[in-house]
């Protein structure tokens, strides 16, 4: 995977199996009020956890934070209907903060979420209790991480067509998307014992450079 100085990584985080802070694998989210809580048709448990905005330029008179930068997760269970249901909820959350994504883009990313979510209903729901999805954007990049409670770490993220012309299709979907866009794609342990499956792609409008190292 491409990694470099790029812009700094955001916090790693893991999942809960309910979304409150109940901890079943990775590491939990806080738990929030619902004032805190993100509506979407088609998720209602998305968590904000981007860092309190100030009201105004603060005092060195930086500009306030656009409302699309922040940190936002949800938890779904490991079945084929959250397939559609993770990527309108994502869809809706971008759309509805106004994030800088044209729509090639922003259907490069959904893309991206549909396969690593459907790999987790085929390969891994009679290990993971909940999949958790987390969305982070900055002012040059937006992460995509996807946990479950597997351990096995797909290898076709590391690899090149050519050794996997049976298998890992999915994933090299993932690899060729996010590089095609400017950014990387990768896997890590989660601190419960699963894993966790990143990707991170730049905005729309941002000049070209090292996509971050590892999410």
């Amino acid at each position: 995977m491409p990694s470099g100085a790029g812009v700094p990584a955001p916090e790693r985080s893991g999942v809960s199996g309910d979304g409150t802070g109940s901890a079943r694998f990775g590491v939990v989210f806080p738990r929030t009020s619902k004032t805190s809580r993100t509506r979407s048709k088609a998720v209602s448990n998305i968590v904000d956890r981007s860092s309190p905005a100030p009201p105004a330029a603060d005092t060195a008179g930086h500009p306030p934070t656009p409302d699309w930068q922040g940190t936002w997760a949800f938890t779904l269970p490991p079945v084929e209907a959250s397939v559609p249901r993770a990527r309108h909820a994502v869809r809706d959350l971008l759309r509805h903060r106004g994030a800088p994504l044209t729509g090639d883009r922003l259907h490069g990313l959904l893309l991206v979420l549909t396969e690593l979510v459907t790999n987790v209903v085929r390969h891994a729901a009679l290990l993971t209790p909940a999949i958790g999805v987390e969305i982070v954007v900055d002012g040059r990049w937006i992460w995509l991480r996807v946990e479950d409670g597997h351990p096995y770490r797909p290898h076709a993220l590391a690899a090149s067509p050519e050794r996997h012309r049976t298998g890992g299709r999915g994933l090299l979907l993932v690899q060729a998307t996010a590089q095609e866009a400017g950014g990387s794609c990768g896997v890590r342990a989660a601190s419960g014992g699963g894993k966790v499956v990143w990707a991170v792609l730049p905005l729309d409008g941002v000049a070209g450079g090292t996509p971050p190292p590892a999410a």
